[in-house]
């Protein structure tokens, strides 16, 4: 779509147009492979173009206060819908642990104060909110602890109705619904423990 757009920038009048262009990616923590992919996106696009409007790209708005008041409060919301919830993850996307180690991606940490901040604000007992990674895969060590082991964990322990917030995105992934709300609720329906996928923020 951002070729559309560029294309009917240039056919605006030069001196009624916008002049400057906000890029915000819809991940909230930073990682070379979404945020830097977008930018290598935009740029590659403004290769093509003869006048280059002035750009402004948010890399990240992990802590930004509009975003984690927003969290919480569809949190808040699934608590208060669904009567009995009695352990929350905060469930991230994953990526294979050399990204952090060897490449220096400062994704890993963007993931962990979001999670605080969101931890703070949530009004449930702090320790029954717990971080987690879904969506891994192939051979290579990725970040831990994963979100199927920590529910399956909690279910053998006790637990009878999980909730799962996704901050890694601000609108429905199908994959995210996929693996969470569908394949985790299956895998633990026989343990008699339910998992409640809280709403992308589209939908809240």
């Amino acid at each position: 779509r951002l070729p559309a757009i560029l294309n009917q920038w240039n056919a605006e009048n030069s001196k009624t147009r916008a002049q400057q262009v906000i890029v915000i990616p819809q991940f909230p923590q930073y990682s070379e492979s979404t945020s830097a992919s977008v930018f290598d996106t935009v740029g590659k696009a403004m290769q093509k173009q003869v006048v280059i409007p002035t750009l402004t790209f948010i890399s990240s708005f992990h802590r930004y206060k509009a975003f984690i008041d927003l969290m919480v409060a569809s949190v808040h919301k699934t608590i208060e819908h669904n009567p009995g919830i009695d352990q929350l993850l905060i469930s991230f996307h994953g990526v294979p642990t050399r990204r952090i180690k060897e490449k220096n991606d400062i994704y890993y940490d963007h993931c962990l104060e979001t999670f605080e901040l969101m931890k703070g604000r949530i009004n449930f007992p702090k320790d029954k909110i717990h971080i987690c990674f879904q969506s891994r895969f192939g051979r290579e060590e990725w970040l831990t602890p994963s979100t199927s082991q920590v529910a399956t964990e909690l279910a053998r322990t006790g637990a009878r109705k999980i909730a799962v917030s996704c901050p890694s995105f601000t609108v429905d992934c199908l994959e995210t619904t996929v693996e969470i709300g569908i394949e985790l609720k299956e895998e633990l329906a026989p343990t008699g423990t339910d998992i409640i996928l809280v709403p992308s923020l589209n939908d809240f």
